[in-house]
């Protein structure tokens, strides 16, 4: 098992910034370096041998699957590649959006909640693109991804382990780019009990009766924590 680091900075280093729970990070060395090594997943979409659309159907990428609602290019390309869009000549995310106010968006859902994303982008020259994240808390709305931007990747604590990312372009214009090397990382097993154990305390301090307390210590056990997470080995 690998360990992660999930703690949040208290101040901007290097090629990171801290937003509320948030970390961002600008450089795919930088952010390896904070989850302690390699991701859990590498999504590289190697594999596709042909174009595979994702509008209005969800496209299974394995630790996640990926749909958008916009009429346009939402498609996994492979060779003949779109030209300008393909980050390193391999198959690709090519993904098109609208301003929040459309409702034109590409989500992301995750199999297991996450505290850490990753991707390298191309193409993104008409304003950028922003990220809800949908955690098991709430959501949080990610400052924008600039033009000209070629990576950008978060880390977040368990608490606020993501669930869903939304997409959508930044200002009154749409915006057509490209994404891949998509890095995840999930919380440990170990850290899910912590939490539960943290929960069964605060519940104790609220004076619940004990049958409350003992129920839900019983399903946080059994589920491997406040909610289900699987055990994912490199």
């Amino acid at each position: 098992m690998k360990n992660v680091v999930i703690g949040v900075l208290a101040i901007a280093v290097g090629g990171s910034q801290v937003f509320a729970a948030v970390t961002t990070y600008s450089d795919r060395a930088t952010w390896e370096s904070a989850i302690g090594g390699n991701p859990d997943y590498l999504v590289d979409f190697n594999d596709v041998s042909v174009d595979t659309s994702f509008l209005n159907t969800p496209y299974d990428a394995g630790p996640f699957s990926i749909v958008a609602n916009m009429i346009g290019e939402d498609y996994i390309d492979t060779e003949p590649y779109h030209p300008g869009f393909s980050i390193d000549n391999t198959p690709h995310i090519h993904a098109s959006i609208g301003p929040a106010t459309s409702g034109e968006v590409v989500d992301m859902a995750f199999d297991s909640p996450i505290i850490a994303w990753a991707a390298d982008f191309s193409e993104l020259d008409y304003g950028g693109v922003n990220l809800i994240l949908h955690t098991v808390t709430g959501t949080t709305t990610l400052p924008t991804i600039p033009d000209a931007s070629t990576f950008f990747a978060f880390v977040t604590t368990t608490t606020d382990a993501v669930q869903r990312i939304t997409f959508f372009a930044d200002g009154s214009n749409g915006e057509d780019f490209g994404m891949d090397n998509i890095g995840i990382v999930i919380p440990e097993p170990t850290t899910l009990s912590l939490l539960a154990l943290g929960t069964l305390l605060a519940l104790k301090r609220r004076k619940y009766p004990r049958h409350r307390i003992a129920c839900f210590l019983h399903g946080s056990l059994r589920l491997g924590g406040p909610f289900f997470i699987s055990n994912v080995s490199n």
